[in-house]
């Protein structure tokens, strides 16, 4: 949990990366893999923490934890996903039953989804680095066909109340969330080589930017937020970091604007209900921070600055400072941008949002 969260924890790291390590040194994720010298339970135990390391790797690629994927794209000759079925161990030891329930048929879905969206979504990330005009058109196309195909048993019924079928919600968002990072890369990309095309995928960017603040709306809602897993809360600090980027550009036009400066507070009260995590702790500061600078919103530029500094005296340090001092670590990424010059703060200072332009092309 401590990567899917977006933490920079030593410990984390060490045991992700020896694990990623032995994996790859084993060859248990190639369908040629030898499974005669092991037994079928081993071997399904193989499979499971493979795919596991999978979505994990292009989870972190996308949230920006990582710099590229220690994994790599090509997903031909990976072992084939296991059916829901076989992630539910047939038996669990007594001394482990307390910190390790059993899952629900449902949350075994969820997983299994899950690592399909990661596919997708390092499948669509090598499309775009192509450069294929058609990029666009096979992200939109690739996200729409496994939205179709999810699950039945994830589907909400009619009338449900969501929080009675929490992970639909959850994968949707994660989808959303991916094809934001993608649209976002697409539309930077042809800013100066096609025009038409950077418009498209801004408009494609934002109508899923706006997807995502209607499923932030509906947990606010139905005051779900306690028991979404850190997948759907770090959507917020990421649609806010975009709603920024509207809102900060003066070519954009003041209705959009106006617009950005509603859904940037919801996301602003969905962060403080869960500012008890640190990812989104300093999410919510830097975002303070920023609205404080720019006076975007009066009322919110007197709420918590961190380490109770005052606008004053944030502007003679930088966010990237306190933004990694807050996961004890240097700074990996030192570089100007130039959507938010004028302010001094880079959308890579928000946490978990990604995806940064450095790291696209080592991927």
């Amino acid at each position: 949990m401590t990567g899917f969260s977006g933490t920079r924890d030593k410990d984390f790291s060490y045991w992700y990366h020896n694990a990623v390590r032995l994996a790859i040194k084993m060859g248990i994720h190639h369908q040629s893999f030898n499974t005669h010298e092991i037994d079928s339970a081993t071997y399904r135990l193989y499979q499971r923490i493979w795919w596991t390391l999978y979505s994990r790797d292009i989870m972190l690629l996308f949230s920006g934890v990582e710099n590229k994927s220690l994994l790599g794209s090509s997903t031909e000759s990976l072992i084939a996903l296991p059916p829901a079925e076989m992630w539910v161990p047939e038996n669990i030891s007594p001394s482990c039953a307390s910190v390790l329930p059993p899952l629900t048929l449902l949350e075994s879905l969820y997983f299994v989804e899950n690592c399909k969206l990661a596919t997708i979504a390092s499948q669509c990330l090598s499309v775009a680095k192509s450069g294929s005009p058609n990029s666009l058109a096979h992200i939109t196309e690739a996200f729409s066909t496994w939205h179709a195909s999810v699950s039945e048993p994830l589907l909400p019924n009619p009338g449900q109340d969501p929080r009675d079928n929490r992970w639909h919600m959850v994968l949707i968002a994660t989808s959303y969330r991916f094809q934001c990072m993608l649209f976002r890369w697409l539309k930077k990309h042809w800013e100066a080589k096609d025009s038409l095309l950077s418009e498209n995928a801004n408009s494609c960017l934002k109508l899923a930017m706006y997807e995502l603040d209607a499923m932030i709306g509906r947990a606010l809602a139905y005051d779900m937020l306690r028991n979404l897993p850190i997948a759907f809360l770090i959507c917020a600090p990421a649609v806010l970091a975009l709603h920024l980027e509207i809102v900060l550009k003066s070519a954009e036009p003041d209705d959009l604007k106006s617009r950005s400066l509603i859904y940037i507070q919801q996301s602003l009260i969905c962060m403080k209900q869960c500012r008890d995590l640190p990812q989104i702790q300093v999410a919510l500061g830097v975002a303070e921070w920023v609205l404080a600078k720019k006076a975007l919103l009066p009322n919110w530029s007197r709420e918590v600055f961190p380490n109770g500094e005052t606008p004053h005296h944030t502007v003679r340090r930088s966010s990237r400072d306190w933004f990694y001092s807050a996961h004890n670590t240097e700074s990996q990424i030192h570089r100007s941008q130039d959507d938010l010059a004028e302010t001094g703060v880079g959308l890579d200072d928000f946490l978990v949002f990604g995806l940064p332009e450095n790291m696209m092309f080592d991927y």
